[in-house]
Order: structure tokens, then sequence, then C-alpha cells
């Protein structure tokens, strides 16, 4: 096994800049689709 190391203080924000702009993108797709979905069940019922 090789030795552990932490990561830098700049990879570990670029990556949870990553991370939060992946959620952000993820959320708005699923309001979109959350949203059509709603649209779709409304006028069927």
């Amino acid at each position: 096994m090789r030795k552990m190391r932490w990561p830098t203080k700049d990879d570990a924000v670029k990556t949870t800049m990553v991370v939060l702009l992946l959620v952000a993108i993820f959320s708005i797709v699923l309001s979109i689709f959350d949203w059509i979905l709603t649209s779709i069940v409304k006028a069927l019922l």
C-alpha cells in the first residue's frame, strides 16, 4: 500500500466546485422533468 496524501487546497476547491456545479445541473434537469410530468398529468386529469 502507498502512503496516503491529503489533497492540496486547490484540489479540494476545484473538486468542491465541480460537485456543486453537477448538483446544480442535476437539480435543474430534475425540476424541468418534474414540471413536464406535472403538466402532462394535469392535462390528463
